[in-house]
């Protein structure tokens, strides 16, 4: 007897403690839209995604304007390089908020171009220009 009241509390307990975690699970998701494993940075599948657009102006010496967009990156790094994420480096900071946006500029003499955007070394984008 004794021993049955013993296992109804211990299998209480489990269930109380099971319906907190689940009903805190729920209630970070609806509030944040990250669930705890993503929040502990055990993510599943990446939702971090960027896009990279370029517009060039001049003749010879052309000035390439660069504006990246992110989403879901909040705290990684950003990158745009020349044509992988081991190229030459023109620009870089810090996602600071979620749907983040900023552009950066530099100069470039005549030719075509490839950059991409990387956040946290993985390529998000790439795009292409041409100076003449």
């Amino acid at each position: 007897m004794k021993y049955n009241i013993e296992l109804r509390i211990i299998f209480l307990f489990v269930l109380v403690t099971a319906a907190i975690f689940i009903t805190g699970f729920f209630a970070q998701y609806a509030s944040s839209r990250t669930n705890l494993f993503q929040t502990l940075g055990f993510s599943l599948r990446e939702r971090c995604s960027g896009s990279l657009f370029l517009s060039v102006s001049g003749t010879e010496r052309c000035l390439i304007k660069a504006k990246i967009l992110t989403s879901d990156c909040i705290g990684k790094t950003y990158q745009i390089r020349e044509s992988s994420c081991m190229g030459a480096l023109k620009c870089e900071g810090t996602v600071e908020y979620d749907s983040f946006q900023t552009t950066c500029s530099w100069n470039v003499p005549s030719g075509n171009y490839n950059y991409v955007l990387c956040v946290n070394k993985g390529q998000k984008d790439s795009a292409s220009v041409m100076c003449s």
